[in-house]
């Protein structure tokens, strides 16, 4: 993997990776979405893997997220054994490595979904070493759908990773899937905000800090996106191991911390 990757995501807070997959490799993960799908329940406890999240709307329910869909669908477990996966995480993070989130956006259109802006340390404020964690944590998105503006395509603001930390959402998260303008008016005074397009089989990598967050899904398009997290091991002493000792570690459930 080419160090310049590494020198963008210091510079701007996240990179693009462009055509890291095949076609044929996303659509074995569109494919994969929908038969997780059928094996998903919202009473499902979230370490089990399979727990979905819906958003109503208009007394509609809409499928958003799945958390550890790698538990209930091979396709979505083998991913991360894919060799060009294991390349990217690995250029960016050496020796032992635990993963922290697995996820599947569903993005449709008229969901109405949306994330108002913040920065992905909120979501892991239960890490004791705080500043191993500011610097060794990534966040990956694979775009299984084409991804722009319309259909609800992430907004980063670019280098606002170098300003701390962020009140950006209430303390009760509240307000995280409000999209609050507001915020965007106040980091574009000083960061540049880019949606990145992205084709099937683009990947996007981002630190704990970076400031982003999205709209709702405008289009006639789905916005299908595989999610995965990352940390040194050093980091965090608990979530499944993804490397060690040199090694891949295979998904362990048992490693993933209740939620409430």
């Amino acid at each position: 993997m080419s160090s310049g990757f590494q020198s963008l995501l210091h510079k701007d807070g996240v990179v693009r990776i462009p055509k890291l997959f095949s076609s044929d490799e996303m659509c074995g993960l569109r494919r994969a979405v929908f038969e997780t799908l059928i094996h998903t329940d919202e009473r499902r406890q979230y370490h089990e893997g399979g727990h979905i999240q819906w958003r109503t709307l208009c007394d509609k329910k809409w499928p958003a997220i799945i958390f550890w869909p790698a538990l209930v669908n091979e396709e979505l477990r083998n991913f991360r054994r894919n060799t060009k996966f294991v390349s990217v995480i690995r250029s960016f993070l050496e020796g032992n490595i635990r993963q922290m989130n697995n996820q599947l956006y569903l993005r449709l259109p008229g969901d109405g979904d949306e994330f108002n802006i913040h920065q992905d340390y909120m979501f892991r404020r239960e890490i004791r070493n705080h500043d191993l964690i500011l610097k060794s944590y990534i966040q990956t998105a694979v775009a299984i759908d084409p991804v722009d503006e319309s259909n609800g395509g992430i907004e980063f603001f670019l280098g606002s990773h170098r300003a701390g930390l962020l009140e950006l959402v209430n303390g009760d998260r509240s307000n995280l899937r409000r999209y609050e303008k507001s915020n965007r008016d106040l980091l574009e005074k000083n960061y540049k905000g880019l949606v990145f397009h992205l084709d099937p089989g683009d990947m996007l990598v981002w630190n704990l800090l970076i400031a982003h967050g999205s709209r709702a899904n405008a289009s006639d398009r789905t916005r299908m996106t595989y999610m995965n997290g990352f940390c040194d091991s050093a980091a965090s002493d608990s979530w499944p191991s993804y490397v060690e000792n040199g090694q891949l570690v295979e998904l362990d459930a048992a490693m993933i911390p209740l939620k409430t």
